[in-house]
């Protein structure tokens, strides 16, 4: 079992805290060239997980394999409570407080990319890494992964609409990888990961 960093923008960390969130989508770095050498069955993809060189020249998918584990990385900035050591620590996404700690850095809030691996309190356990085209994704894979569904006017009905979970995650898709280049039209290769929360009392272990 190996250990990995992740992360999460406040959105997700609520979406997996309520149980509405376990899978997640990551661009595959580099792209897979023309002509790459898997064939698009359920196989192949998971096995193109596991030898894609990945991102840094990586093997394999850079969060792992089943078993594995993700610590999650989120923001975290300085709390109103204070202790005998100073001001305690809180998470942006809930406003959750971590108790016996104290703020040590300079500024207030300290983005997700710098958070420390004690300060995490979200351990995630790999299930299932698969590759694939992000237009790929099914309605129930959508749901999964704790989006907001668009309503979509359904058709012939002026004032009745469908939950449209696969269109809601093309919206939020967009809305954090269009501007690098990696928008839903482009349906750019990802890392598919299904994974499930630890409880404390296995991930501390």
């Amino acid at each position: 079992m190996n250990e990995h960093s992740i992360i999460f923008q406040g959105d997700s960390i609520r979406a997996i805290l309520d149980g509405r969130k376990t899978q997640t989508r990551r661009i595959i770095r580099p792209q897979p060239p023309e002509g790459h050498w898997w064939a698009e069955t359920p196989a192949e993809m998971a096995l193109a997980a596991q030898y894609y060189p990945g991102e840094r020249g990586r093997k394999g998918c850079p969060y792992g394999v089943p078993g594995d584990r993700l610590w999650c990385r989120e923001s975290i900035r300085k709390s109103q409570c204070e202790g005998e050591y100073g001001p305690y620590i809180e998470y942006v996404a809930d406003g959750e407080v971590l108790p016996m700690s104290n703020w040590i850095w300079k500024r207030n809030v300290l983005p997700s990319i710098h958070m420390p691996r004690g300060c995490s309190r979200l351990t995630l356990e790999v299930a299932r890494v698969r590759v694939q085209r992000v237009q790929d994704i099914t309605e129930v894979d959508a749901k999964a992964e704790g989006c907001e569904p668009n309503h979509i006017r359904r058709p012939g009905y002026a004032a009745m609409y469908d939950a449209d979970y696969r269109d809601g995650f093309r919206l939020l898709w967009n809305r954090i990888n269009a501007k690098r280049g990696y928008g839903w039209d482009a349906s750019p290769w990802v890392w598919a990961i299904d994974f499930r929360p630890l409880p404390v009392a296995v991930r501390d272990a």
